[in-house]
């Protein structure tokens, strides 16, 4: 890991309270891959099997109802991470990464990242609970952004929305 990739990391809130070693501990596991603007990195559907930090660019999350159009249901910037369905040893993702610009992430197999992380039970434990947070967070809004995508799509002077709207 070069000085570059060091400043890097710390831009990343996945990495925070760890000091230099366990990070380094970390990223060994990780190789660094490009992805050029409008590359698909994961469909949804397809098997789970990678986790990524993304370093440089812009990604954009998509879920494909079965019965409508694709909605963007999340952005990722520099430091924050996507794919974690990996991670939680779900057999496919959940949605489509797309890069929105050429783009540059830290990979890693999820089962890779739970192997590190039960080496270094204390460095284990901080990840651990940043990605469960993180993906709360994350969860929290992509109802928002899917409930909008729906709303645009929809009448909404129909009754029922109405109703719907002035519940949340």
């Amino acid at each position: 890991m070069n000085s570059m990739q060091t400043k890097k990391t710390n831009k990343i809130p996945l990495f925070d309270d760890l000091d230099k070693d366990e990070i380094k501990h970390v990223l060994s596991g990780f190789t660094i891959k490009q992805f050029y603007k409008n590359e698909v990195i994961f469909q949804q559907d397809s098997s789970a099997a990678y986790f990524y930090i993304l370093t440089k660019g812009e990604v954009f999350i998509r879920y494909k109802p079965y019965d409508g159009p694709p909605l963007v249901v999340t952005r990722i910037y520099p430091g924050d991470i996507f794919g974690w369905s990996a991670v939680l040893q779900r057999q496919k993702y959940t949605s489509t990464a797309t890069a929105e610009e050429d783009s540059q992430v830290y990979q890693i197999r999820g089962c890779d990242l739970l192997s590190l992380c039960a080496q270094s039970p204390d460095c284990g434990a901080i990840i651990l609970q940043r990605l469960a947070t993180i993906i709360s967070v994350r969860l929290q809004g992509t109802h928002r952004e899917v409930l909008e995508g729906f709303r645009s799509e929809m009448n909404l002077s129909n009754d029922c929305w109405k109703r719907i709207s002035e519940n949340e």
